[in-house]
């Protein structure tokens, strides 16, 4: 499930609808969104972290890079 989550965020951060250095959704609100759990989105989130895209910042949430990697 947490797959929905990436191809979600990564489509709207080609669309534009997200940009860099702007703040990701928040944990829940995807969660709601998206239909899933919130462990699947946490997962989905940390793989983005991980691949450059997204940038956790402690106490303010997740935050598009402002130099993400290739998509």
């Amino acid at each position: 499930r947490y797959q929905l989550v990436e191809q979600r965020l990564l489509s709207l951060i080609e669309s534009g609808t997200l940009t860099p250095g702007g703040k990701a959704p928040s944990l829940r609100e995807t969660a709601r969104h998206v239909g899933v759990s919130l462990s699947s989105v946490s997962q989905a989130y940390a793989i983005l972290e991980q691949r450059g895209i997204l940038e956790a910042r402690p106490r303010s949430g997740y935050f598009i890079r402002r130099t993400p990697v290739q998509l």
